[in-house]
């Protein structure tokens, strides 16, 4: 089912920005501003086809980092937040099939795939999947 109400990721992110680093605040600010006033179901379904196309066009050029592309969507879509339950859900979902789909890893294992999201930059989010990447093999190997 489509949010029916405000965006929550830019409620969430004005909420806490005075507690964020002045840099991060103002990167974050950036990153959020296309979806700030995304409502309506036809606005989010539009908005959501732009992420996809977005992602298929960046996934598809020649990256020396290749899970670059996948870090941005799964931001692109908790700024979004298009669904109105489940979201973080539905990028974990996501992240995990395109982890596996884009031979990249054969997932990750995160402690938190939800609200943080919204106040972490992009460099940060990389890190925090990289590390699951990690924490998913050594659980793997068992």
């Amino acid at each position: 089912k489509w949010r029916s109400y405000p965006n929550v990721g830019a409620i969430q992110f004005d909420k806490c920005r005075g507690a964020l680093p002045p840099d991060v605040a103002d990167t974050l600010a950036i990153d959020i501003a296309d979806f700030r006033t995304v409502e309506g179901v036809d606005a989010i379904k539009g908005n959501l086809t732009q992420v996809v196309d977005k992602y298929n066009k960046e996934q598809a050029a020649e990256r020396s980092d290749p899970m670059g592309p996948l870090v941005t969507l799964m931001r692109r879509l908790a700024f979004l937040h298009p669904l109105s339950d489940s979201n973080g859900r539905s990028r974990l979902l996501l992240l995990q099939l395109e982890l596996r789909r884009k031979g990249i890893a054969g997932g990750t294992v995160r402690y938190n795939n939800k609200k943080d999201l919204y106040f972490e930059t992009a460099e940060s989010f990389h890190r925090k999947v990289e590390e699951g990447i990690a924490a998913y093999k050594r659980a793997a190997e068992g």
